[in-house]
């Protein structure tokens, strides 16, 4: 069975409401080895007072290419705090 290469689904900003950008994957060999450059997610609305962005948080190899870096940084992005 081959592996899916949909991208999940975002939340919203949590302070603007508006839906955030997914980064491609950066070819900058810097990037590259420290990972977090991968997979970022972030509010690119103007207005956003707060603008806020997650990223893959990897700083090694993981296996399934960017896509897997991608997923990781929406994954952190959907993460909200209870409360």
């Amino acid at each position: 069975m081959a592996k899916s290469s949909a991208m999940p689904a975002m939340l919203p900003c949590p302070f603007c409401g508006k839906q955030p950008k997914v980064t491609s994957p950066n070819s900058d060999r810097k990037a590259l080895e420290w990972g977090s450059e991968w997979g970022r997610v972030e509010c690119v609305y103007k207005r956003c007072a707060v603008q806020p962005l997650a990223t893959d948080g990897t700083v090694r190899e993981v296996r399934g290419g960017w896509r897997a870096y991608r997923d990781l940084a929406i994954k952190r992005w959907n993460t909200r705090k209870e409360g």
